[in-house]
């Protein structure tokens, strides 16, 4: 199975810095924070947005976003998005939209805590979830709290549109 971890900033992917905490890992220094996903079988591509605190993001980067989606989910199984949790819910709520005619799960992700203390947790997490939704061949978006936004009929976990 193919996946793309798309990267956007937020606390999963800030260091700490002599102004505070600033989002400034790429991706794949998110992966090496989770060793378990060495034994990881799958093929993962990265691509960075951008590396921004949530808080200010905007309807042009949810544009973004949705554009990097549809650019390069081509052959891949699914799709897993870091973001920020400030405006993570409005991001999804913008996708589910954009991206409504997408044929793979999109998974959006963020974390409350800084790389060494998190990000192995979210990492265990959203992996298997858009592997087990790319399994069930159905185009779901959902986040980390694995409410999933969808046209489709409604499930124990699911909120339809």
């Amino acid at each position: 199975m193919k996946f793309l971890l798309l990267t956007t900033g937020g606390t999963i992917a800030s260091v700490a810095s002599e102004h505070g905490f600033i989002a400034a890992l790429p991706g794949e220094k998110l992966l090496e924070a989770c060793p378990h996903l060495a034994d990881f079988q799958h093929d993962i591509e990265i691509k960075n947005i951008f590396s921004k605190d949530s808080s200010n993001m905007n309807p042009l980067d949810w544009l973004e976003m949705a554009q990097c989606v549809r650019e390069n989910a081509s052959g891949k199984d699914g799709v897993v998005l870091l973001h920020g949790t400030d405006t993570l819910a409005w991001t999804s709520s913008a996708l589910s939209f954009r991206l409504n005619d997408v044929s793979i799960p999109v998974v959006i992700s963020g974390s409350m805590l800084t790389p060494r203390t998190d990000t192995e947790t979210v990492c265990s997490g959203e992996a298997p979830a858009a592997r087990r939704k790319s399994t069930r061949n159905d185009s779901r978006l959902s986040s980390s709290s694995e409410t999933t936004i969808s046209p489709c009929p409604a499930d124990t976990r699911t909120s339809s549109r």
